[in-house]
């Protein structure tokens, strides 16, 4: 039977709590990725998850309040938690896949 563990990705990308939502895009665009997981840096522990359309949603609001033209100074300034997702779905590397598959 597989697991979890025999098909997730193992060299995961994250970011660090205390980075900006500029760093986030950038970070995404390096390593064309839609999804950035969120670092506690103090605990280690995973506290969140950046997606593309979370922090699109951050840009309409910055674009919205300030303009196109202040949006890469504003998002230099904005923590990344603010486009975070804090309730993610996580399973354990051992289940099942088949129990899992009901989740996505």
């Amino acid at each position: 039977m597989k697991m979890v563990k025999n098909i997730m990705s193992t060299e995961i990308i994250s970011i660090d709590n205390r980075a900006s939502l500029f760093d986030a895009r950038q970070l995404m665009a390096k390593h064309e990725i839609r999804h950035l997981p969120v670092i506690d840096i103090e605990n280690q522990e995973f506290i969140g998850l950046v997606t593309q359309r979370s922090a699109i949603h951050e840009y309409i609001q910055l674009v919205n309040g300030y303009g196109v033209e202040q949006l890469e100074k504003k998002e230099k300034r904005m923590p990344v938690t603010t486009a975070m997702i804090d309730e993610v779905d996580t399973v354990c590397t051992e289940e099942p896949l088949e129990k899992v598959g009901g989740y996505f």
